[in-house]
């Protein structure tokens, strides 16, 4: 399917280099989207929408984290039937070396973590990246 033109309750996060990653969220029959979209930035200011590996679940209202090198981290939010997932995984390209190319994957890190130890880690590695960049 295409990038639907109408949604809320997804989340995007930097992947660097000019690219966003878009996922999840409802659409307008309240239905929860598992699709995953790359915005990337063309050199004339505009851009194009590229549909990329489905994630791990349907979900809306999660939260998502840009880790650097191309990485996102994803978070719980609200799955089907309104269930409160409490999920952790990571998004990232993978280099396939005999086929030469670059595959999209998610890969789950953690199951049932507890979320103040997951906010503690998202809010120490946003400290670390803005302490890195002080020393920059």
């Amino acid at each position: 399917p295409e990038l639907r033109k109408r949604r809320f309750g997804h989340q995007m996060a930097s992947l660097g280099n000019g690219k966003v990653l878009m996922y999840g969220g409802e659409d307008d029959n309240g239905k929860n989207l598992n699709d995953a979209f790359v915005f990337s930035l063309s050199l004339d200011g505009t851009g194009t929408w590229t549909r990329t590996t489905d994630g791990p679940g349907a979900r809306a209202y999660h939260q998502m984290a840009s880790l650097g090198n191309g990485k996102v981290l994803m978070y719980g939010g609200r799955g089907n039937n309104g269930k409160k997932l409490n999920d952790a995984f990571v998004f990232g390209f993978r280099f396939e070396v005999r086929q030469h190319v670059q595959r999209a994957q998610w890969r789950e890190i953690s199951k049932c973590v507890r979320f103040k130890k997951l906010s503690a880690l998202i809010i120490g590695i946003l400290d670390y990246r803005i302490q890195r960049r002080r020393i920059n």
